[in-house]
């Protein structure tokens, strides 16, 4: 996750959940009833938070899965190419016969 989009969508969440919290407190020195869309509005910012949360542990297990597979093919390059099985005979055959003359 981008860093700068982690930051605008936690700023977001928090910006609104703290202007749901002061309304929800002029409601309560006043003695009014409680202003719902002000609740519905923390609710939302804390799923939000919540939604975040989890994008970002999500993000973190790719990284560390890309990180693990990148170290692994590494490893991989690394090792030395295994050596060729059995010879490789540029004959046809071998000769057990006398020559005659």
């Amino acid at each position: 996750m981008d860093t700068v989009a982690f930051a605008d969508r936690i700023t977001a969440a928090l910006t609104n959940a703290h202007a749901a919290m002061d309304t929800l407190d002029s409601g309560a020195a006043t003695g009014g009833p409680v202003d719902q869309a002000a609740v519905n509005t923390l609710r939302k910012a804390i799923t939000d938070l919540s939604e975040l949360a989890v994008d970002v542990r999500k993000t973190a297990a790719d990284e560390a899965a890309a990180a693990d597979e990148a170290a692994a093919d590494d490893k991989a390059a690394a090792k030395p190419a295994p050596a060729a099985s059995g010879s490789t005979a540029t004959g046809t055959g071998s000769s057990t016969g006398t020559s005659k003359s």
